[in-house]
Parts: C-alpha cells; structure tokens; sequence
C-alpha cells in the first residue's frame, strides 16, 4: 500500500492517470530511491516517488495524512529537498481546500489533485476540472 491506513492506496495511479488522460503525454514512475536519507519528519507525513514527464524528472510528495500541510510549511520541505537533491518536487494530495489551491499558486507549488487541478508551471501546465454544479434559481419558472 503507498498510503498508511489503507487510506487512498491508488493515488500514485491516479496521478499518472490524470497527467496521461488529461495531457496526452506518457509518464513513468517509480519509488524515490533516496526516501531513506530523508528526515523522518518528512517521511511520515509524504511518500516519494519520482515522476518521468517530457523527459524531466520530477519528485512526487504524496500527502499520507488526511489534514493538509500549511502552504508555507510545505514550500519549506520542498525548499529543503530542492536545495539538497536539486530535483523539482510536485506536491499531490486527493483533495485540497480552495485557500491553500491560492496559497500554492501564489507561493509557487506545483500540484496535481488527481481528477480536479494540476498546476506545472515548471511544464507550462495549468489545468482544472470544472466539478462543481451551478444551481440557477429562475423567477419565471
């Protein structure tokens, strides 16, 4: 299982789902192989993968824990990461608030939300999903 508590075991799956149906690109992955150097802070709250997109490499943060991170906590781990490994890192979660979806875009975090938002800048990527339903209330009817 690739989320603690049997709790979104496919996510990784969904992820490169969202990325293929929604780009039309192939993606690889596979387990980071450097998780084990990684402060035990940061493994117990993501798993790591490495993603293969266009022929970069990018490392996959997996949230593992049902509450989000705070935006500006999460750009500190990825700052960390990218300082000493010098990987691009992609943050993915099953659901976000729409707050920290601002914050992250602000704070320059890339994202996927498998099925909802992807957000690359770092590919020229920007892509939502419009799931929510309009209700409009007419007088006349």
């Amino acid at each position: 299982m690739y989320i603690k508590n049997g709790k979104n075991p496919q996510l990784i799956e969904m992820v490169v789902d969202y990325i293929q149906k929604g780009l039309s690109i192939p993606v690889t992955y596979q387990p980071w192989e450097k998780t084990d150097r990684v402060p035990l802070y940061l493994r117990s709250r993501y798993l790591f993968f490495t993603l293969n997109i266009q022929s970069q490499t990018f490392l996959l943060f997996i949230n593992q824990n049902e509450f989000e991170q705070t935006p500006v906590k999460l750009r500190n781990s990825i700052d960390f990461i990218k300082k000493k490994w010098r990987i691009d890192v992609i943050y993915s979660s099953s659901k976000i608030t729409f707050y920290n979806r601002q914050r992250f875009i602000e704070l320059n975090i890339q994202f996927i939300i498998p099925y909802n938002q992807m957000y690359l800048p770092s590919l020229g990527f920007e892509l939502r999903e419009n799931l929510k339903k309009f209700r409009y209330n007419n007088p006349f009817i």
